[in-house]
């Protein structure tokens, strides 16, 4: 989680980076403004403008593809989750529990394995329609918790708390 973490920042640009990019480059037209003719600026303009069209559609093309490859992910894990816990099986084959202690955090409790899943945040109970079970969650004893195996993590989307 760690490491997905510090690919997640490190793939953000900053924005006093941008900021400090645009400055320099309207102080570098203004330059070009004052020291060339003006057929030779508006001959750098035009150029200029048409690199910047065509970086403009290579940025936007990877990060729409960025966006729609996690899109897809997100459909595939609410897929297979909703196939895996279906509703007409709530309480019959599996349900949300919280430990005393923990009041807030939820898990999905597998009744036949006695395996519990943790949900890692409100972004995946509201994707996989589970907000409406939250109210009749299951308060556990903390030993009984403990006794359960636990199992993997049910995440759709976003990070912990989210």
């Amino acid at each position: 989680m760690k490491n997905e973490q510090q690919e997640n920042t490190s793939n953000r640009i900053q924005p006093g980076l941008v900021v400090l990019i645009v400055v320099a480059v309207f102080l570098l037209f203004t330059l070009a403004y004052q020291c060339l003719p003006l057929i030779q600026f508006n001959l750098l303009v035009d150029s200029f403008n048409k690199i910047a069209v065509g970086l403009a559609a290579l940025l936007g093309v990877f990060v729409g593809l960025n966006w729609v490859s996690r899109q897809e992910e997100k459909e595939r894990k609410i897929k297979e989750y909703i196939k895996k816990y279906p509703h007409n099986k709530f309480r019959q084959d599996w349900e949300i529990v919280e430990p005393q202690s923990s009041s807030g955090a939820y898990y999905v409790f597998e009744k036949s394995s006695q395996i519990v899943h943790h949900i890692l945040n409100m972004k995946t109970v509201y994707d996989l329609g589970w907000h409406v079970y939250l109210n009749t969650s299951n308060k556990i004893n903390d030993d009984e918790f403990r006794s359960f195996e636990v199992g993997e993590r049910i995440r759709t989307q976003g990070e912990a708390g989210e």
